[in-house]
């Protein structure tokens, strides 16, 4: 054999070789040209045997591969038993599809199909699940729920499990249906519910004292009815709420620890209404109440009396202490901490005081506010800015006498709105004065009607 064909034989062989080791040669067919040899030589590609750094050591034993330079290496690793003995799932325990090893380490593939649970039961559409919840109902297809809650405010719902009767259904503080706990058979619950309101009572007889329940919370419409000589009343803390009429028309009652109910925030309309003579010490009214409604002390203020109005106070409706015919109190003070920023219509109708009156957080005062009443010296912050009609005004057929009025102060240095008659024509015959800061005295004289203007002083003219 010449050596030409010698060197066509060896290619051939290195060809293959290398195309087993995933190299590649160009060379076209199995009888090349010496030009094709020449090239096929040049072309041969070998993988960068160099950076592979394993040994026989480091592969699985049985298992060829390269590494370091083209030779083909033979791996003797041997991996020790991994306990697949202890492992005792069959195919029949694992979930269709899913592989696993137990027994041995040849991988296996379960076969486990689960029995529909009983879906046929569950009646629920998609109609009556929240939307995005996933369900199953009907059969053991995996389903959605379409329903739309509109928006009602969950978060500000606080009731829970045990607030809410047993077996009803309920949303609090998340879109969530919750089911209430709690059972009517429990001492708990009937002190919570059932005696919330407790019932009418009828007073049968004089010489009658009633403890109000601590288990109320609220004091319902028209507590009381029938009218009887010294009744005592007794309240007690835990009480929020005074019913509209519970005491009204009450004349010869008497009441207790009404200054003590730190958690008072509502008496309602017409609660002590025409129960002029009741013994109600109004002097101190508790901080907590927010509300007073229409007419909850009409008509039953006595001589002598006194009253501060409640120092978180936010509403006091018209009529509010109104009394048709004048009543004359030692006190009638709004607190500065108040919150009250309007005086309504007749709150105050009838109330005549020779105390002073500092009205501090109030923006208008109502028409007839104060009407045939009076106050000896009256003083509007600076933050009032309107004044309706008659609001310190009198009927013109009471004598002089009746009016104790002597100054008006007011201490903003813008007027406010001043209607045609602010203050009674008794107090102007009296020669009563209004007085006003100095840089502010022009606008004040022009804003007052023609009658009041001469009434008017600078501040500074204030003894």
């Amino acid at each position: 054999m010449n050596s030409l064909e010698q060197l066509k034989k060896e290619l051939i062989l290195q060809k293959s070789e290398i195309e087993n080791k995933g190299g590649s040669v160009s060379v076209a067919n199995t009888n090349p040209s010496p030009s094709e040899i020449t090239e096929g030589i040049k072309s041969i590609e070998l993988t960068d045997f160099a950076k592979a750094d394993a040994s026989a050591d480091d592969v699985l034993l049985g298992k060829k591969f390269y590494s370091g330079n083209k030779d083909l290496k033979v791996g003797s690793l041997v991996v020790e038993n991994t306990n697949f003995e202890i492992a005792t799932a069959t195919a029949n325990d694992v979930l269709s599809g899913k592989t696993f090893y137990a027994g041995n380490s040849e991988l296996k593939t379960g076969g486990l199909e689960i029995v529909s649970t009983d879906f046929e039961v569950a009646t629920a559409t998609a109609n009556d699940v929240l939307s995005g919840k996933t369900f199953y109902a009907g059969n053991s297809e995996l389903k959605t729920g379409g329903l739309e809650i509109v928006s009602t405010d969950f978060e500000v719902a606080t009731a829970t499990e045990q607030d809410v009767m047993a077996g009803k259904t309920f949303y609090a503080g998340n879109s969530e249906l919750k089911v209430g706990s709690y059972s009517i058979e429990t001492e708990n619950y009937r002190n919570r519910h059932l005696f919330e309101y407790e019932q009418e009572v009828k007073i049968s007889e004089d010489n009658f004292s009633y403890n109000i329940n601590p288990l109320i919370s609220k004091i319902r419409y028209g507590f009381f009815r029938n009218n009887y000589n010294n009744v005592d009343i007794y309240f007690h803390s835990n009480i929020t709420e005074i019913g509209s009429y519970s005491f009204a028309n009450t004349p010869n009652f008497r009441f207790y620890n009404f200054n003590d109910m730190t958690n008072l925030v509502l008496v309602d309309s017409y609660a002590f209404e025409q129960s002029n003579g009741a013994e109600l010490d109004l002097s101190a009214m508790p901080a907590s109440i927010k509300t007073l409604n229409q007419k909850a002390f009409s008509a039953m203020l006595i001589d002598g009396c006194s009253v501060a109005l409640p120092a978180n106070l936010v509403t006091m409706q018209q009529y509010c202490f109104h009394h048709a015919t004048p009543v004359h109190l030692s006190k009638f003070e709004i607190p500065q901490s108040c919150k009250l920023t309007t005086l309504n219509p007749y709150s105050a109708y009838g109330i005549c005081s020779e105390s002073d009156l500092y009205v501090p957080t109030v923006k208008t005062i109502g028409a007839r506010f104060n009407y045939n009443g009076s106050f000896k010296n009256i003083t509007f912050d600076s933050i009032v800015t309107s004044l309706a009609d008659k609001c310190f005004s009198a009927d013109t057929i009471r004598p002089l006498s009746d009016c104790t009025l002597k100054t008006v102060t007011f201490l903003g240095t813008t007027p406010p709105t001043i209607p045609t008659e602010p203050f009674s024509a008794q107090a102007i015959e009296n020669g009563f004065k209004i007085y006003v800061p100095d840089e502010s005295l022009e606008a004040y004289i022009a804003k007052f009607p023609a009658r009041y203007q001469s009434c008017i002083y600078p501040m500074s003219q204030k003894a």
